[in-house]
């Protein structure tokens, strides 16, 4: 759905990209971005993993540049395509993590920060119901108008999570016009940004939580 893309834009307008980008989970609504700065940039280069053959034909095959590595790896390999390609090596500004099935988001989020100065996790909501990592401290209540619209997100209704024991600084962002229920949210951590301040005075309607 996309629902991340405003956001995105906003982190990489708003740093400065020295070391390099990680797309976990390939997309027509993400990769496009990284692929995009990176061209512009012309002095690092993005990295992005799929495990789906045709979906990774496609994409690849619709935005791959000269500044951008295309990676498949088996569905329980990804360890194995970091390693081959040397990604705990180096250093990155960046790692995007949108990624089926859901335990291969976990996992590049564990590899990833500590190489990482900031991840970005689509769907981060999932993570804490399902007491996989983060804290769900109140449920999502946010139900349907009718059977094929949400409406506007309520912000009462939509919960609230911490991701203390994951990232030092974190926020996370909802768009206030969904898709489903949870909006869906998009989590932004670091170990050393305090990435809530990138986004200060540049969100107007959507609902956020931070660590602050």
């Amino acid at each position: 759905m996309g629902s991340f893309k405003p956001y995105v834009q906003i982190l990489i307008e708003s740093i400065k990209l020295k070391k390099g980008i990680i797309e976990v989970g390939v997309g027509d609504n993400s990769t496009p971005l990284f692929v995009k700065k990176v061209s512009e940039l012309n002095n690092i280069y993005s990295f992005h993993f799929e495990n789906d053959n045709e979906w990774f034909k496609k994409i690849k095959n619709q935005y791959s540049t000269e500044n951008s590595k295309f990676i498949q790896f088996n569905e329980n390999k990804l360890k194995e395509a970091f390693d081959d390609n040397g990604i705990s090596q180096k250093s990155y500004d960046l790692a995007f993590i949108d990624s089926n099935p859901w335990e291969t988001r976990t996992f590049a989020l564990n590899y990833l920060k500590e190489v990482t100065d900031i991840i970005i996790v689509h769907d981060s909501d999932y993570f804490p119901e399902n007491n996989i990592w983060g804290t769900n401290l109140k449920s999502i209540e946010f139900l349907p108008t009718s059977k094929y619209w949400y409406g506007k997100l309520d912000k009462t209704k939509v919960g609230k999570r911490n991701y203390d024991d994951v990232f030092k600084f974190w926020i996370e962002i909802y768009p206030v016009y969904p898709g489903h229920f949870t909006g869906p949210p998009t989590l932004f951590g670091s170990q050393k940004i305090d990435v809530a301040k990138i986004f200060y005075n540049k969100l107007s309607e959507e609902i956020r939580f931070s660590n602050k």
